[in-house]
């Protein structure tokens, strides 16, 4: 593991940033809700992005297909096309959201001038 002279402006931002990208790989692994508010979460493994991939391809092929959840306590029966459609934009609105906010804080330190401005930027997510 890299040590880090935290004193140092772009050290203090590698370091930073690298939190910030575990965090991300962290928030991603977590899953996915769906239905929303249904306390089912479902995988966001490669593997499962993988197949979510081909799901959106060809939605048709996964009707009537089980869709376990990350703890296998629960099959979802895929009911049609828009059913498949609906996990697929469930999982990668999450993925998204999660890249997203993690390039935002990585562009804020960055930008940041000094070593003050790094340590004020905060990852709450």
């Amino acid at each position: 593991m890299k040590k880090y002279d935290l004193t140092d402006l772009e050290q203090l931002k590698e370091f930073r940033i690298g939190n910030i990208d575990a965090r991300t790989g962290e928030l991603i692994a977590q899953g996915y809700e769906y239905p929303a508010a249904s306390g089912k979460y479902f995988s966001t493994s490669i593997y499962a992005q993988s197949n979510l991939h081909a799901m959106k391809a060809d939605p048709a092929a996964f009707v009537g297909m089980p869709w376990s959840t990350l703890d296998n306590s629960y099959e979802h029966i895929i009911a049609d096309s828009a059913d498949a459609l609906a996990i697929y934009n469930a999982a990668f609105g999450v993925i998204a959201g999660y890249k997203i906010s993690g390039t935002t804080l990585r562009t804020q330190i960055r930008n940041a001038v000094d070593i003050a401005a790094v340590n004020a930027i905060v990852d709450n997510r």
